[in-house]
């Protein structure tokens, strides 16, 4: 409903005496007004290019260095441009929808996000480039502990059973005696092995049941 009012508000500023039609509400049409204004300031070249995309003419916005950027970027003035220029209608926004583009993201003072990777040095300089993202490390729970939080980790050997019933019995018998003083994981070759060790465990009666949890 929004974008054909746009579309006719534009028209309506494209004529030699511009006036607001009838079917154009106050909002849309002052709307309208404000992205002409800012479209004024706009020069061919230094603000924007026009390419030709599947054969069909259309503006696009370029970079701080007078670069197409590798992620289009968007503004109000660009649409009026686009419809003036190259009789493409406009869509109208809403700050309800927003795409995420460099754009937006240079509206806000600073953005913090967090993330497992971001990829090799490629794509940290493409993220410096395009959002003036900076890297840092965040460090570890353990690291930002007061007093000897982190403590070097320490091989308890390898234990070798005659049997896969002897190797269960010790399993067991490991987790009894830690059970109340850390948490104790166990991992399984496979499936039939973690049933194995979760009946063990339940059926030995010195494991509180409902404390025992299958994690696959």
């Amino acid at each position: 409903q929004k974008s054909p009012q746009l579309q006719k508000a534009f028209a309506a500023l494209c004529s030699q005496s511009p006036s607001q039609p009838e079917d154009v509400e106050d909002a849309n049409w002052a709307q309208a007004e404000r992205i002409v204004r800012q479209s004024a300031s706009k020069k061919l070249g230094t603000h924007y290019r026009i390419v030709e995309v599947d054969g069909k003419r259309k503006a696009v916005m370029l970079d701080s260095s007078g670069h197409v950027p590798k992620v289009p970027l968007t503004a109000p003035w660009l649409q009026f441009v686009n419809f003036k220029e190259c009789r493409i209608s406009p869509i109208a926004e809403t700050d309800f929808a927003c795409m995420c583009t460099p754009y937006l993201f240079n509206k806000y003072q600073g953005i913090f996000g967090l993330t497992g990777s971001v990829g090799g040095k490629a794509e940290l300089n493409y993220l410096t480039k395009t959002y003036g993202a900076i890297k840092f490390d965040v460090p570890k729970f353990l690291d930002t502990c007061t007093g000897d939080a982190r403590k070097q980790v320490k091989n308890h050997g390898v234990e070798i059973h005659e049997n896969a019933s002897k190797q269960l019995e010790r399993v067991v018998e490991l987790a009894k005696n830690h059970y109340k003083l850390v948490p104790v994981l166990i991992i399984a070759a496979n499936l039939s092995e973690l049933t194995n060790i979760l009946e063990a465990i339940k059926s030995s009666g010195h494991f509180p049941v409902d404390e025992v949890q299958r994690l696959s």
